[in-house]
Parts: structure tokens; sequence; C-alpha cells
């Protein structure tokens, strides 16, 4: 009996999530952890996928285990954008005195002390899923691949508000995801407007997550002039980011309304 394209998938991911695992640990490499992240962003697509045909009761402390190393992942990376962002627009005193780079370092290095036990965890992890996997009948994935696809447009053609969009751009992923464990289908033309929607998608949201992280800021430091006066700097130009951003979603989805 030959695999299926999800169990083939699958441990593509299995050995490609230890792989960078490894020489994150061996490097403290920003790009390595970053890797690591998006293949646990994969896992967990899998994972979300079993969990809609089987309990979820039964893959609970696997969802768990899978989660708590990617918000550990995912905090770090938020980290290194807000840097980015500051590094960029030259707002040295935000940095320094908000957001220091030592502690990044201290994030990342806290990360590689436990990546001995996160391998013991992904590995627990991995053996459950594997039965899962293998059992699994190619037509689930495929089904679940087009239904992700009818929401997806289902959500466009209702003229979706900005609350909705990182709810959006997360079912675009599943369901770029899901597209690797199913046989080829005549998505090219959706599978290059979708890539353009998530993308533009992520791009506002990380503009999102620095302005809710500055503006957190503000009662820590209300008795220092010299932050404040950059808060109020940094605000303006994620305003005027943020407004830009929002745009070409919007341009986005437009288009697609008007094709279909």
């Amino acid at each position: 009996m030959s695999q299926s394209l999800l169990h083939t998938y699958f441990k593509q991911r299995v050995k490609q999530v230890f792989n960078h695992l490894h020489d994150f640990d061996s490097s403290m490499s920003e790009t390595d952890l970053h890797d690591f992240r998006v293949e646990l962003k994969k896992m967990r697509a899998i994972l979300k996928f079993l969990s809609k045909i089987y309990s979820k009761q039964k893959l609970k402390k696997s969802a768990r285990l899978l989660s708590n190393i990617f918000q550990q992942a995912g905090d770090i990376r938020e980290y290194q954008l807000l840097i980015q962002w500051l590094d960029k627009n030259e707002m040295t005193v935000l940095k320094n005195q908000c957001f220091p780079e030592k502690r990044m370092h201290e994030m990342m290095q806290h990360f590689q002390q436990q990546t001995h036990l996160f391998k013991l965890e992904l590995k627990e992890l991995i053996d459950q899923l594997t039965d899962f996997v293998k059992t699994t009948n190619s037509i689930l994935a495929e089904q679940y691949a087009i239904d992700l696809f009818a929401q997806i447009n289902k959500i466009i053609l209702k003229d979706c508000n900005a609350s909705q969009w990182h709810d959006l751009r997360k079912r675009i992923k599943q369901w770029q995801y899901a597209c690797n464990w199913i046989d080829e289908k005549d998505w090219n033309l959706e599978q290059a407007y979708f890539q353009k929607l998530q993308e533009a998608i992520g791009n506002w949201h990380d503009i999102e997550t620095i302005q809710q992280n500055l503006v957190a800021q503000h009662k820590a430091y209300s008795n220092q002039i010299e932050v404040l006066m950059e808060l109020t700097k940094a605000s303006q130009v994620l305003e005027k980011s943020n407004k830009l951003r929002k745009r070409e979603v919007q341009e986005l989805l437009a288009r697609k309304v008007i094709s279909i």
C-alpha cells in the first residue's frame, strides 16, 4: 500500500522540525529559529486537520505541547520584528529604554535551554500523530481543503472588515498547507491571489502588533519625557503605515469580489 500525500508531507515535517531545532541549538541563529517556527506551523496545520476528524480529546495533549513551544518561539519572533522596526525608523530611545536587544538574547537563551525538553515533547507528539496520519483516508484531506476554500471565499464575499482579517489569513495559510496533502487541483490562480492577500494581511497585522506593544509603554514611562516624545513620533509613523497596509488589503479583497 502506497503512502498518502499527507503521510509523506508529515514525514518531511518531522525531519525538518528536528533539523531546524538542532541547528538553532548549535547556532542560536534567528534564521534557524524562524525556520523551526515555520515547521511548527506546518505541524499545527496537520494537527488542526486531524482534530476535525478525530476526537479533540485524543489530541488534546499533543495540541497543548505544540502550542506551548510555538508560543514561546512566537514571542521571540514578535520581539525581533519590533526591534527591526525600531532600527529601521531610528527609534533609538525606545529601543534602548523599552526594548533592549539584551532582552531578546535572554529570551533566545531561555528557549535554547529548553531544546532537549522540546525534542522529547515533539517525539511524544509525533509518536501519537503518526498513527492518525497513517490511517487517515486521502479523501478526507481533499474534502477538508475544498471546505476551507469555500470558507475563505465566503468570508471575502461577505465584505469582511479588519477585525476578521487575521482569522481570514489563518484560514488561507491552513488551506495553503492542506494543498500539499492532496492531488494537485486547478487552483493556480487562487494560489497566487491568496498568497498576495495573506502576505498583505500579515504586513498589516505586524504593524498592528507593534502599535499595541508601544501603546502599552505609555503608562510605564509616563514620567520620562524623552521616551514619551519618541512614542508619539512612533505612533504617527505607525498610523501612516497602518493606513497604507490597510488600503493594500482592501484593494486585494475588492479585486476578488470583482473577479467573482
